[in-house]
């Protein structure tokens, strides 16, 4: 089994990891205690595509695969860790069981929202 990135993994990583090093590495240590969910954050990474990785297109994410996810979720833990979580809760978890089960009432109303981290 091959464990190298491919290139075009290689190069998002890289996309990803100077995004999170311009954009979220001032301010990790306060994000980082703050109780709050960092909504600013969170509409951040949905404008850069981060959020919604795993989620279909025609669901309005990205339709990439997992290890793109992960790649995302190290790629920004690297610079803020509580930002990491957001790209998590953006890709795993309940959002991916909303696109893959939901009706499309639930997913107009609940994975819209999510998507741009207005939810």
């Amino acid at each position: 089994m091959n464990f190298q990135l491919t290139d075009e993994q290689q190069a998002f990583r890289e996309a990803v990891r100077g995004f999170a090093q311009r954009h979220l590495r001032d301010g990790a240590l306060k994000r980082a205690h703050d109780p709050e969910h960092p909504w600013d954050v969170a509409k951040l990474m949905a404008k850069q595509g981060l959020l919604g990785i795993t989620i279909p297109e025609k669901d309005g994410g990205q339709g990439g695969s997992l290890m793109d996810a992960v790649i995302a979720i190290e790629a920004v833990s690297e610079f803020c860790p509580r930002s990491a979580d957001v790209v998590q809760a953006g890709n795993f978890g309940a959002i991916r069981v909303l696109a893959e089960y939901g009706t499309e009432d639930q997913k107009q109303r609940y994975l819209k929202r999510l998507l741009a981290g207005k939810a």
